[in-house]
């Protein structure tokens, strides 16, 4: 029975993202098992990585016909129907904020595997290093403060976590971001900035159930709402408040 403690030992590791197929010799008798599920693991990668390019490309491809769509409703033929051009222009913004959020999905995710595991230090630096490319007309001091080793957390999720996190708060940085990652033993992501922040009522508002954090906080919205989806799948929660240190929004996303 040595064997399959062994298979089991590995299956735990390919699930915290450690490996990515079983490597153990088996007896003759369970190879078989072992090699389909070598295979299924390969299958569904492939597949999910397949879905992933689809939605990428889609956005892509549909963010000339959306231009067209805008430049149709400041037509003048509609300024006589004020309520379609409004229904109109609604409706165009809500396909707008979805492309968006998939090119983002698709920009910060990479080509790494599903499930491979996370180094909070080395996955922050190369992130910093592209949001000082996007904003560099900022000139943004971005500190990194986490630990130098892999967790068992799946890759890019976690980069979906933190980049949107990261980039929400570059976009209203003055010219600090600071973020954090704490993994002792449950893990804590902290990104906060020296911008104007969030009312206090409104942090009230984005942290209760049901409210549609797309629609709350102009600017914000977009990135809370999948931070807090894949939040919330993992049993985490998101939690907002002022900085201390910095005086900007400081959002938490605990585990």
């Amino acid at each position: 029975m040595k064997p399959l403690r062994a298979v089991q030992i590995e299956l735990g590791k390919i699930a915290n993202g450690f490996q990515q197929q079983i490597t153990t010799e088996v007896p003759v008798e369970i190879r078989p098992l072992v090699k389909e599920v070598n295979r299924l693991i390969i299958l569904i990668e492939r597949r999910l990585q397949q879905s992933r390019t689809a939605i990428g490309n889609l956005a892509h491809a549909l963010k000339t016909p959306l231009a067209v769509l805008v430049r149709v409703t400041e037509h003048s033929a509609l300024q006589a129907h004020p309520q379609l051009n409004a229904l109109l222009v609604s409706q165009t913004q809500t396909i707008r904020d979805r492309i968006e959020r998939e090119l983002k999905r698709a920009r910060l995710s990479g080509h790494i595997q599903s499930g491979t595991a996370f180094n909070p230090y080395q996955e922050l630096t190369s992130l910093a290093d592209l949001l000082n490319n996007i904003y560099a007309e900022k000139h943004l001091a971005i500190n990194v403060e986490a630990p130098d080793y892999p967790i068992p957390f799946d890759r890019e999720d976690l980069l979906e976590i933190i980049g949107n996190l990261a980039d929400n708060a570059c976009k209203w940085a003055k010219g600090t971001v600071v973020i954090s990652v704490i993994y002792q033993p449950n893990l804590i992501i902290k990104v906060e900035d020296d911008g104007p922040g969030c009312p206090e009522h409104e942090l009230q508002q984005l942290t209760q159930r049901g409210v549609r954090l797309d629609e709350s906080v102009q600017g914000h919205g977009l990135g809370l709402a999948i931070v807090r989806d894949i939040a919330e799948f993992y049993g985490g929660r998101l939690e907002l408040a002022r900085s201390k240190s910095l005086g900007g929004l400081l959002v938490a996303v605990r585990f």
